[in-house]
């Protein structure tokens, strides 16, 4: 019988988001961030056809995880991959991975918009 991956995901992560639930507690949830169509390093020369297959799904479950986080559990979310996707000057010439000072600005002025905005 085939696993449905994604089914056991979201099973997962409701459990986790159940679990750390406390009062008094400020959860930031962070989603993934995008990789380049040219990415290296993520699949071998054999597998290269699934990038796009896995650019897709990667962008699936941040949105889900994003939603449910955000609108179920309540959390803060600081959607990563929409804050970085056209940024692409700032990213390593492998295609997946951010250069961490200009990462580390970008959230810094997210968080404070997201403080001053509620």
């Amino acid at each position: 019988m085939k696993k449905n991956r994604e089914k056991d995901y979201a099973q997962l992560l409701e459990e986790c988001f159940r679990s750390i639930i406390q009062a008094q507690t400020i959860v930031i949830w962070l989603t993934a961030t995008p990789f380049s169509k040219d990415a290296r390093g993520i699949l071998d020369e054999t597998r290269s056809e699934k990038k796009n297959f896995l650019r897709i799904r990667i962008f699936r479950i941040n949105t889900f995880s994003s939603e449910l986080a955000k609108n179920i559990y309540i959390f803060q979310v600081i959607d990563l991959h929409y804050l970085v996707r056209k940024r692409i000057q700032h990213r390593y010439k492998d295609g997946m991975h951010e250069f961490i000072l200009k990462f580390q600005h970008i959230l810094l002025l997210k968080i404070n918009f997201d403080m001053i905005e509620n």
